[in-house]
């Protein structure tokens, strides 16, 4: 199959029977976590299976690859090793935040934040940290700290660490996402911002 019969045919076929294909890997998975998104989750499916493949085929086409010969199993492949790094990420995810009970439905980071008023030294470190983080990663966790926590006459003691770093939290609380493409890109940046945050070894300590 030809690179240029994939790229005029075959990817417009592929599509929808891909994205049925990506709902039921969501529907059969099963993941708890993903209730009430599975629409969500299975444009994610799609849309990175799209890319890897979309991406192989380049490097067929450049001679690093075998050919292609069915690009619907290649997609529907692809679809199901996703789904499955999906739901190992969210089981890994899970499994560590319940065993540092750092961001969970009962206990985040959020919470902790706001409610901790003897962390100064711990909330200015923070802020300063997460102040140098990559942009797009320090914007999601800004949003969702601003979400989580109220603005009063006089701010918190995490919100005055953050304004000593020039970072106003209320100018985050209605920056979050619409676009289902665009909340599951804020969520995959918020878990790498959380990541790198419970790397710091101020955090471990803190932790521990």
């Amino acid at each position: 199959m030809s690179q240029t019969k994939i790229n005029e045919a075959n990817w417009s076929e592929s599509y929808p029977q891909l994205h049925a294909q990506a709902r039921r890997i969501v529907h059969q998975l099963k993941v708890a976590h993903w209730q009430g998104q599975e629409e969500d989750v299975a444009w994610d499916i799609v849309q990175e299976s799209m890319r890897k493949t979309f991406e192989y085929a380049r490097k067929v086409e450049n001679g690093g690859h075998e050919p292609i010969q069915s690009l619907t199993a290649l997609l529907t492949t692809v679809a199901q090793n996703y789904g499955r790094d999906l739901r190992r990420r969210e089981w890994r995810l899970q499994k560590e935040t319940a065993a540092q009970g750092f961001v969970d439905n009962e206990q985040n980071f959020g919470d902790i934040a706001t409610e901790n008023v003897h962390q100064e030294h711990l909330f200015r470190f923070l802020a300063h940290e997460i102040a140098h983080f990559p942009q797009k990663q320090r914007q999601a966790l800004l949003m969702d700290l601003a979400q989580r926590m109220t603005f009063g006459e006089q701010p918190s003691t995490l919100q005055a660490a953050f304004q000593a770093e020039g970072i106003h939290l209320e100018e985050y609380r209605s920056s979050s996402p619409q676009e289902a493409r665009e909340r599951n890109r804020n969520a995959a940046l918020l878990n790498h911002a959380y990541n790198r945050l419970k790397g710091l070894e101020e955090i471990k300590k803190y932790l521990a």
